[in-house]
């Protein structure tokens, strides 16, 4: 549907603002896999890059099956304040990145939470994931340009 909710956003509209790509299933806003499915189906006749936010393997498994571009994944181990990707049990990472590939290879594997210094990144790529979402390390930062700076550069040295 190109038609949008409260709380939505009407997949045209996005287009017509230069748009191209969309978080579908954000912890915010939840949805069905059916209406994950369709949505992403909407998304991609459109060309929309689509990144679908998941909470735990199972539900990456059956996001892989509808095609998406990107999962990104998060666990509730990862939710706390004090845990972050570097500190945390690396089977954690590993299940996720595992399982989506084994269900979908083209999809690409973003650990969406657990980023929190530079060296969570690192540690995340380590694990198979091919990048990650640094929402509230960024958002919370008293220099979100410096800080957007550090996750960029561990990146980029990891990948060398």
């Amino acid at each position: 549907e190109l038609e949008g909710r409260t709380g939505d956003i009407p997949v045209k509209m996005l287009i017509d603002a230069g748009i191209f790509g969309a978080f579908i299933n954000h912890p915010n806003n939840k949805m069905t896999l059916a209406d994950i499915e369709r949505t992403v189906r909407i998304a991609r006749t459109l060309r929309l890059y689509t990144v679908v936010f998941s909470n735990n393997v199972a539900v990456s498994a059956a996001i892989s099956k509808t095609d998406p571009n990107a999962i990104a994944f998060s666990s509730p181990e990862l939710l706390r304040e004090d845990i972050s990707v570097s500190t945390a049990q690396s089977e954690i990472i590993e299940n996720h990145v595992k399982r989506i590939a084994m269900e979908n290879s083209r999809v690409v594997s973003l650990c969406a939470t657990g980023i929190k210094i530079p060296k969570d990144i690192v540690k995340a790529l380590e694990l198979g994931a091919h990048g990650a979402i640094i929402s509230d390390a960024f958002i919370k930062s008293k220099r979100p340009e410096n800080t957007l700076t550090e996750f960029v550069t561990a990146a980029i040295e990891v990948t060398k």
